[in-house]
């Protein structure tokens, strides 16, 4: 192990001329397998507010099995109305990309799968929400797709499922990715993820130095154990979040790598798949394991 230097005043230059000199995304796409690992290894346990704590797990494939939504105690209760609004809007967002503009009937189909996504969410109150603003959804569909903050597009806790679900099937490439869900729980389980790897390989500290200067954050949230980590977090010199493409933009990107690094890899199951068998892993899958991590 590397030796660490405390990020001072004095030595914050040495830090920035580190990582600008550094290659960058293979250093990220080391980052990706030292969290894959990281969780693999870790244990966990679902502890909700109310009714009935759920098994230690340990592993990826065992976190995800522990997913949990709503009321059921089934990972995939959700899955076919899940798929369904996917399908939907990832058509809207095919065409749009595709023509230029939407037809009635696709707009029409795009602005009743965001309504079924908001309520699923929970998130129906919110400016433009309920019912959904068809401009905002084009404005959001773009610049989910594009990876780019060109559209002028709304952004909260409502946008970002809408920009996951929409270009949930999309190819990962270096410049457009799928987008992932970056909510206050999966927020705060990359950054907890990202501080363990820069305590463990000093390597890592001038990347969280850059995730932090070019947006990356945390997502505020009051449930379980978020308000206590967001301040361990804050000690650590992260920011909000909030609101913020940059932030939602890098957070996709890991998360695509760390897919990559979990299928290439034999030391971690594949992803469960509600047919009782497995699958490659996908940022959907990704974000289920986070999300139960970031609670």
């Amino acid at each position: 192990m590397r030796k660490v230097i405390p990020k001072t005043a004095s030595n914050l230059h040495i830090w920035i001329f580190t990582v600008c000199t550094l290659d960058f995304d293979a250093l990220e796409d080391s980052l990706a397998s030292v969290l894959v690992q990281l969780i693999e290894e870790t244990s966990f346990q679902y502890i909700p507010k109310r009714g009935r704590a759920g098994n230690v797990s340990k592993g990826w494939a065992e976190i995800a099995l522990a997913y949990r939504w709503g009321n059921s105690d089934n990972s995939f209760a959700d899955e076919e109305i899940l798929e369904s609004i996917q399908r939907d809007l990832e058509q809207g967002c095919h065409e749009l990309v595709s023509s230029g503009r939407l037809s009635t009937p696709v707009s029409k189909t795009v602005c009743d799968a965001a309504t079924r996504l908001f309520r699923w969410g929970g998130v129906t109150r919110g400016k433009d929400h309920n019912p959904p603003n068809l401009a905002s959804i084009i404005a959001v569909m773009k610049t989910a797709y594009y990876c780019s903050d060109s559209f002028d597009a709304p952004l909260d806790s409502a946008w970002t499922k809408l920009a996951a679900f929409c270009t949930a099937s999309n190819p990962p490439k270096s410049d457009r990715f799928p987008q992932v869900i970056f909510d206050s729980r999966v927020s705060i389980a990359i950054l907890q993820a990202i501080d363990k790897a820069a305590e463990q390989d000093s390597r890592y500290i001038p990347m969280r130095l850059a995730y932090q200067s070019r947006g990356l954050g945390y997502v505020p949230g009051r449930g379980g154990n978020r308000p206590m980590w967001i301040e361990n977090l804050r000690a650590n010199g992260w920011k909000s979040g909030y609101r913020n493409w940059s932030a939602q933009f890098i957070a996709s990107k890991l998360v695509c790598k760390i897919v990559t690094a979990l299928n290439s890899t034999e030391c971690v199951d594949r992803m469960p798949n509600k047919l009782g068998g497995q699958s490659l892993w996908t940022t959907r899958g990704v974000e289920k394991v986070l999300f139960m991590k970031g609670y």
